[in-house]
């Protein structure tokens, strides 16, 4: 149940987008009610079981200290942020991903639960958002129908990338081994018709990592069972690519279109955006004041355009140093790094699994939008494992 609870919360945000597009109306705010939920739900249980069990150890503790001293840092730099109002939202949302932190703490969740939940449900967001996507592609009806979907593909993205690692660096299985070999093959072959370049590069680059690591110890084994399952695989992707040829081949010029774009002279409006908000973002550090302390929380739209709002330079590691300077970057890096350095493994979230996340990070998101990335990385504190590494058996190639 909590489980459950959990992935709702950290996809609140995609579902309501949802929401919007076919006109449901709450009378709440669904991350709000999602947090309310689970949160009576683990106090119920505590009480119910008159226990209370915290699964922090002393590491982790370091590293919940260290991710709240920045956002302490972020609430002082509220005194010198120009932003009139932005500025106390962003530090608000900000903190929701202590929520997560708690939940995880206190919870005593079943990872390989939450995985399953998680690729239940953005599953569902994708049956729901091919065919929007298809018909806008299919000119059936206009690109503008997306309305709130229109970014989704940025989310859709990045979750089945996490998918797709998931499955191949878990060292039990999710499902079954056909079962998570389907999901695997399946998830990337829609990474790449749903156009999200960020994720597919860095899911892709990920994946060379872990081949050109292991390509010394690889072991081809073939079986009757294997055999079988492998042929009725391709033969079905066959007959569906055969009989949906239309549809996917609109999905797959949009997809190169994307691509072509970053080797282009105009490299598209979502490009070339970027790369004028990381000339802004330079611009403004050159200032020894604002590398050091940053021009305040939320204020990075207020300083270069003048409008109080939503507003980010697409590259984290730069919004943290433009908006609370090398004090702020110091303390965010902390966090990361003392749990990158940990020493443990885990069964079901991999290193290189954060890595993805992290790389992603560098393109897409603002720190308001992390709570996603946030929860793997909480999981992989509930995941660890007192197993050597040499005792991996999951690390050998199989085929």
């Amino acid at each position: 149940m909590l489980e459950n609870l959990f992935i709702i919360f950290l996809l609140s945000g995609t579902f309501k987008d949802y929401f919007l597009f076919y006109h449901l109306k709450l009378p709440i705010d669904f991350t709000l009610l999602s947090v309310v939920v689970s949160l009576i739900y683990i106090s119920v249980r505590i009480i119910l079981r008159n226990k209370l069990k915290v699964n922090l150890s002393l590491r982790n503790r370091l590293v919940i200290i260290s991710f709240l001293l920045f956002w302490l840092w972020m609430i002082i730099s509220l005194s010198y942020s120009p932003s009139p109002k932005y500025a106390y939202t962003k530090t608000f949302l900000f903190s929701t991903n202590f929520v997560t932190i708690i939940i995880v703490a206190f919870g005593n969740l079943d990872v390989k639960k939450v995985i399953k939940y998680f690729i239940y449900y953005t599953y569902l967001f994708l049956i729901l958002y091919f065919p929007v996507l298809i018909a806008t592609q299919m000119r059936i009806i206009p690109y503008s129908s997306l309305s709130s979907l229109g970014g989704q593909y940025l989310s859709l993205g990045l979750n089945l990338g996490i998918i797709v690692l998931i499955m191949k660096f878990s060292r039990l299985r999710i499902f079954s081994t056909n079962t998570d070999n389907f999901i695997f093959y399946f998830s990337f072959i829609l990474l790449l018709l749903i156009g999200a370049r960020g994720p597919l590069l860095f899911t892709v680059f990920v994946l060379i990592l872990y081949y050109l690591s292991r390509l010394a110890k690889v072991r081809f084994k073939f079986s009757l069972k294997k055999i079988i399952f492998g042929s009725i695989s391709i033969t079905s992707l066959v007959a569906l690519l055969i009989i949906y040829h239309d549809k996917i081949k609109a999905l797959f010029d949009r997809s190169l279109m994307r691509f072509n774009l970053i080797l282009a002279t105009n490299k598209g409006s979502s490009i070339n955006a970027r790369i004028e908000h990381l000339k802004k973002s330079f611009h403004l550090l050159q200032d020894p004041i604002v590398m050091i302390k940053g021009i305040g929380i939320g204020s990075y739209m207020f300083v270069t355009q003048h409008i109080d709002t939503r507003g980010y330079p697409h590259n984290i590691l730069l919004e943290v140093w433009v908006e609370l300077g090398i004090i702020g970057l110091i303390l965010f890096l902390m966090t990361f790094f003392s749990l990158i350095s940990y020493g443990r493994i885990s069964i079901y979230i991999s290193k290189l699994l954060l890595l993805y996340l992290a790389l992603n990070l560098l393109t897409t998101s603002s720190l308001v939008d992390i709570r996603l990335t946030v929860g793997f990385f909480m999981l992989f504190f509930e995941d660890q494992s007192s197993l050597p590494y040499s005792d991996d058996k999951n690390l050998t190639l199989t085929a």
